[in-house]
């Protein structure tokens, strides 16, 4: 008997925790989403999601919903661009996009000084300048 009220309780709790994660905000500053297809809940519209030729299904959504859409897959919530415009836009501001993640482990497992786990700054440029004299088209042609 205390097993099953164990595993109830369990259970309540899970169902609760899935209630408040599906409640509570992902998007803090409350800024407005793109429009989306109506997601189903929990599992937001994964079942709408094709899994051969999405791009297909995603130009269809253009047509209803326009260039940017949003779409909820398992709490995860994805931003499609469906054209150049809606694509450069925001890539247009370049400052603002231009570094990349930051890798916290990279810097414990000895890798922190590679080009690809550091944000843009004079490391990235002198790295970036000893690729282009090693990659460029007359090194190569010399070698």
């Amino acid at each position: 008997m205390p097993i099953v009220i164990s595993a109830l309780g369990c259970l309540a709790l899970g169902f609760v925790f899935l209630i408040y994660r599906q409640r509570s905000p992902s998007n803090p500053r409350g800024l407005p989403l793109p429009p989306d297809p109506k997601p189903d809940p929990i599992i937001g519209n994964i079942r709408q999601m094709p899994i051969e030729l999405p791009w297909v299904r995603f130009a269809e959504w253009k047509e209803l919903y326009g260039d940017m859409i949003h779409l909820k897959l398992l709490g995860d919530r994805i931003i499609i661009l469906n054209s150049y415009k809606s694509c450069m836009d925001p890539l247009g501001q370049k400052a603002i996009y231009a570094n990349c993640p930051k890798f916290p482990l990279a810097k414990f497992m000895g890798m922190g000084r590679l080009m690809t786990f550091n944000s843009y700054g004079d490391l990235v440029r002198r790295h970036r300048k000893l690729l282009h004299s090693a990659l460029s088209k007359s090194a190569v042609t010399q070698f």
